[in-house]
């Protein structure tokens, strides 16, 4: 495969980009309560399906190559994507970095 880095993730010859994003370093199991407020400190790179918007199915790797997925335990951690900054998510995020659950932060 080759890989292209450019200034906000990666392009391959499959055509997958992945898109910076931020995350929370802390997680929580009562996203309704708290998850919206964590603090974005931890760069992550985030396989979309849809062109600026979180969905199931989306992945969550900790690095550019998108050779490490991000073990999310299954919690819910609060991501913000770069290129849309000010829609924050409270994103579940399994042990594979599958998105497997969200909600928009208002």
């Amino acid at each position: 495969m080759i890989i292209l880095k450019k200034k906000y993730g990666t392009y391959s010859e499959d055509s997958t980009e992945l898109n910076l994003a931020l995350r929370s370093s802390l997680s929580t199991e009562t996203p309704e309560t708290e998850g919206c407020a964590f603090s974005l400190t931890i760069d992550c790179y985030i396989d979309l399906q849809t062109l600026l918007e979180i969905t199931i199915g989306d992945i969550v790797y900790t690095d550019i190559d998108g050779t490490t997925p991000f073990n999310g335990g299954n919690s819910y951690w609060r991501i913000e994507l770069i290129e849309s900054i000010g829609t924050s998510y409270i994103c579940q995020i399994n042990s594979l970095g599958v998105i497997i659950n969200f909600n928009i932060c208002v």
